[in-house]
């Protein structure tokens, strides 16, 4: 670490923060682009100009499950194989060549027919949970809309049973949150996610070997079955990318489709005129992502000294690329903090770039632009139904807890 590293002065887990990061953003963007969070020991980058390139150089590994095991004592590292071996092969979280090899299998399974063929799915479930909340004119847009969508979307398309969605959930979201920065001491994420991996690794381990004597249409079978010159997913990576799937639909669907709905009620101007053209939903979903990014920040461990903005990051410093201030910088489009449906084409960094772009983007788009659309046409009067709003307490996803609304 360089000996002139300024250091923020925000803490990013504080309930100012949580509720709008974007002056701490502005700030750190106009004074100290490369600067030290001293409660996560990492380097964070805000500039779109340094954002952008650093997601693409192979410098910065996305290797980050060893960096936070490595914050353990060691004496409770050897009690957390289970979710190293759920954790270590993620394509999220590998680089080249591992990263590219498991991602090239996934993709032959996660095809474009494949997202196409959930339209139908999405729509029908779309209209089921607003026929089912529209009679009591009122609803929390998070618990009865968001988020039970995309849980259903995922779950139909790896083919998971109904009854064990919400199991599956709670197992992820443990698992997940094990990795964000968070106020919960290291160690209590740990354990929780630790008993979550080893519960979800025994079901998971069951639910393969059917799929292999009764393959079935779904994504799970054709991730089981992926194969590229005689090369196939092994058991410890297909645990790994399943749980990646669930989490990634949830943190980013979900979100989108919370913050989006709230930045439109917040911008009548702009609900107006997605309501007088329909055909603006693909800017709106856009617009949404680069305006309240569903995820904030991507971490990333310098696998060399490289120097950004005359400061020298060391090889195994961890580096935090802040994708929702990237969003909000006028390096990427005039007017930043303003929400504009009618912008165009972007090419804003919510679903991250280069090699570790979202493998799920077209997914989570599709769900974002029809549930949206849904929303604003069956709910014409649409309104916040209190001043107050909940997020959830984690600076690395931008969520809300509650969003409740009505009509």
């Amino acid at each position: 670490m360089s000996a002139a590293a300024p250091v923020h002065p925000f803490d990013l887990t504080s309930p100012e923060f949580i509720a709008d990061p974007y002056p701490a953003y502005r700030f750190m963007r106009d004074q100290m682009p490369v600067c030290r969070d001293e409660k996560s020991a990492a380097w964070v980058v805000t500039r779109y100009a340094d954002v952008y390139p650093l997601l693409r150089d192979r410098r910065l590994s996305s290797d980050q499950v060893s960096a936070f095991l490595s914050r353990l004592p060691a004496e409770q590292q050897a009690a957390l194989a289970p979710l190293r071996d759920i954790l270590t092969n993620r394509v999220t979280f590998t680089d080249n060549p591992v990263h590219a090899r498991i991602r090239g299998l996934m993709q032959l399974a996660f095809t474009p027919r494949h997202v196409e063929r959930m339209r139908p799915v999405i729509e029908a479930e779309v209209n089921e949970l607003l026929d089912r909340v529209r009679p009591a004119g009122r609803m929390d847009l998070v618990a009865d809309f968001a988020d039970p969508l995309p849980s259903h979307v995922i779950c139909e398309m790896l083919g998971l049973p109904p009854g064990d969605r919400a199991k599956f959930k709670g197992w992820t979201d443990d698992i997940y949150a094990f990795l964000g920065l968070s106020p919960v001491p290291l160690a209590d994420r740990a354990a929780t996610a630790v008993k979550s991996a080893v519960q979800l690794k025994a079901y998971l381990a069951d639910l393969f070997a059917e799929i292999r004597r009764h393959p079935r249409d779904d994504l799970l079978s054709a991730l089981v079955a992926a194969e590229q010159q005689g090369d196939r997913l092994s058991d410890t990576e297909l645990y790994s990318n399943v749980v990646s799937l669930i989490n990634a639909s949830h943190e980013t669907t979900t979100n989108l489709i919370a913050n989006t709905v709230l930045t439109l009620l917040r911008n009548p101007d702009q609900l107006a005129k997605l309501r007088a053209d329909p055909g603006l939903i693909e800017g709106v979903v856009e617009e949404g992502l680069r305006y309240e990014s569903p995820i904030q920040m991507l971490a990333r461990v310098a696998l060399e000294d490289l120097t950004l903005h005359g400061l020298t990051i060391r090889r195994g410093d961890r580096v935090a690329l802040v994708i929702g201030s990237a969003n909000r910088d006028p390096g990427l489009c005039p007017d930043p903090d303003r929400f504009d449906v009618t912008r165009g084409e972007l090419k804003h960094v919510a679903f991250g770039g280069g090699p570790h772009f979202c493998l799920g983007a077209a997914l989570g788009r599709l769900q974002g632009q029809v549930a949206i659309a849904a929303v604003v046409r069956r709910l014409p009067d649409l309104r916040l139904a209190g001043a107050e709003l909940r997020w959830r307490p984690y600076p690395v996803f931008r969520g809300l807890t509650a969003l409740p609304v009505e009509w």
